[in-house]
């Protein structure tokens, strides 16, 4: 890998990652070496080699003699010989240095709370600086992880040993006990006198060894996305700086993926789960819900990286006969449905330990209060969303009208917005997509009491398919990230507005940025098989089904999107790389 003459010194460790993350992490690395210096070895005078003159002397070879000394000589001869006899003459001393004290250089890194999340790539920076700081001075390089000092001590960066640090986080501070056991281990280092603790401010270890820190902490501010970190040198003063993160996509890599090694291991699917209806990503981002083929819900869980362990598929209410399950949602641990049966509308609801548990049962009346609006139900239509906020409880019907429950059983339905092209959920509110009475777009923030407060209004736009994705800052006249279809034309709702045009032959199914954070729409290719982002002056293949995809859901909470195809598999993926974290297959019978 060729990196800029800048980063050379780091060439050899760098060339572990891919080039992009190696670039991103360059500025990091330029930062933080020059903030911590070089690594000096301390020198005593001795019987070592001359190394050129190091002070004055009073004694001396009259070689070495002064020039301003000589100059007295010519102009005051009695004055030089009375300072020759009283040993008041000035020499140049010679320097003979012998090299004491370490070559040995040792981290240790904290892995507690305080350092989840983006501290983790500063820490993962301060391991390259430091190493190469070692290995400049021909020093040995040792580190490890504060809260373990049982497990062996790292000596390198390599792809295990940055997996070891990535990996290694714990939900424990660092405690006394901690302390103690590194105190003893490091009392045996006779020659350590280097030694570094990498983490959150504050910590330290017993005065008698001599520590440098680099305290690493978020700074909390809107909009801002920067570490403070202050370094505490042992010998000498420190400083302060702020390291600029990269961008969202690669520090997601940095902290989940770096090397791009980890595949998600397929899993299987049982016949009577294989999705028989469109993917609807729960508003909180944690499951992937589809209608299954013999009834009931198939609630698949949304991991947020290959490695990351996943809970098996789940079949909710499968019990249910007779019924269409017409609307679904989840909130924490409990999942939503409600079916429509000859009773009318019915709401269940699976907790935990009880996923078939139907005893909760609560009946919805038909009628709509004052506006007289009825819950629209079709066979064919679409799994629609429902959004929940403890008790109080909203959905969408198959004519695009947002509902709200409203109870104790037995619960009525309460119109409160129509004519929704989409919708998502985010903190305490909905966020709507709608047409007006004349057809205009108007998106609307609905709150959790059911009051709506409008985003914007746009008469010149008259859409026909509305998309939300995940980013983009929701402001007073913007809804944060949206693809709106206004004839063969999609405007992007990104902060501003922007145009583009789909590919002919290809099908916009989601939204989504890129990791330079501009807007782009996802697209199904020609081969009905190929998704991929395409924005302005810019274009990006995620992946490659093996079979036709027949249903795609872009999650609006994280960059992850999901798909399933004419043969029943299911994937979930990043929508920023096309890094698969999920696959079912299905199995046969």
């Amino acid at each position: 890998m060729e990196l800029p003459p800048a980063l050379a010194p780091w060439g050899p460790l760098l060339g572990i990652f891919p080039p992009e993350l190696a670039l991103s992490l360059g500025p990091l690395l330029q930062r933080l070496a020059a903030a911590v210096g070089p690594l000096r070895s301390p020198l005593r005078d001795g019987d070592g080699e001359v190394d050129g003159f190091d002070g004055l002397a009073r004694r001396g070879s009259y070689e070495r003699l002064l020039v301003s000394e000589w100059l007295l000589a010519e102009e005051a001869p009695e004055e030089f010989l009375r300072r020759a006899a009283a040993g008041e003459h000035t020499f140049l001393r010679l320097a003979r240095p012998e090299p004491a004290g370490s070559r040995r250089s040792a981290v240790l890194f904290d892995a507690g709370p305080g350092q989840l999340g983006s501290p983790r790539i500063a820490q993962l920076a301060a391991l390259i600086v430091l190493a190469r700081r070692a290995e400049a001075a021909d020093a040995r390089f040792s580190w490890g992880v504060l809260q373990r000092p049982d497990d062996p001590l790292q000596s390198g960066v390599t792809i295990a040993s940055v997996f070891h640090l990535l990996g290694s986080r714990t939900p424990y501070e660092a405690a006394e006990a901690h302390v103690d056991a590194w105190s003893g281990i490091l009392k045996g280092w006779k020659d350590l006198d280097d030694l570094w603790i990498v983490g959150s401010p504050g910590l330290c270890l017993p005065a008698a060894l001599r520590i440098s820190r680099l305290e690493i902490r978020d700074i909390l501010e809107p909009g801002v996305r920067r570490l403070a970190v202050a370094v505490r040198r042992g010998d000498g003063p420190g400083g302060e700086l702020a390291l600029e993160l990269p961008p969202d996509a690669v520090c997601t890599r940095l902290l989940r993926d770096p090397f791009t090694a980890v595949v998600a291991p397929p899993a299987g699917l049982s016949p009577a789960m294989r999705p028989d209806s469109n993917l609807l990503f729960t508003p909180n981002g944690q499951r992937l819900l589809a209608r299954a083929r013999d009834g009931g819900i198939l609630a698949l869980p949304v991991p947020n990286s290959p490695r990351a362990s996943r809970k098996p598929p789940a079949l909710l209410f499968p019990s249910v006969s007779g019924g269409l399950l017409v609307a679904a949602g989840a909130e924490k641990s409990r999942v939503t449905a409600l079916i429509a049966g000859t009773a009318g509308l019915v709401l269940a609801t699976s907790t935990p330990g009880n996923p078939d548990d139907t005893r909760g049962q609560l009946y919805v009346t038909g009628g709509g209060g004052k506006s007289g609006a009825t819950f629209e139900v079709r066979s064919k239509a679409p799994l629609q969303p429902i959004f929940r906020y403890g008790e109080r409880l909203f959905a969408l019907d198959a004519g695009g009208s947002l509902f709200r429950l409203i109870g104790p059983s037995p619960y009525q339905t309460r119109l409160v917005y129509q004519r929704v092209l989409a919708a998502r959920q985010i903190g305490p509110g909905i966020i709507l997509a709608s047409t007006d009475a004349d057809g205009c777009l108007r998106f609307v923030s609905i709150l959790k009491t059911g009051e709506s407060n409008a985003i914007g209004v746009y008469r010149d736009l008259r859409p026909a398919e509305v998309f939300f994705g995940c980013g983009g800052r929701q402001t007073t006249d913007s809804p944060g990230l949206a693809a709106v279809l206004q004839e063969d034309e999609w405007v992007l709702f990104h902060g501003r507005r922007s145009h583009l045009r789909a590919l002919s032959g290809t099908r916009v199914v989601g939204v989504a940025t890129n990791p330079e954070h501009s807007p782009g729409l996802l697209l199904l290719e020609e081969d009905g098989r190929t998704l991929g982002l395409v924005g302005r002056n810019w274009s990006k293949r995620l992946l490659t089904a093996g079979t036709a995809v027949e249903q795609v859901a872009v999650s609006s909470l994280s960059p992850t999107f999901a798909y399933s195809t004419v043969t029943g598999e299911v994937t979930i993926a990043s929508i920023l790389d096309g890094t698969v974290f999920a696959r079912w297959l299905p199995e046969e019978g």
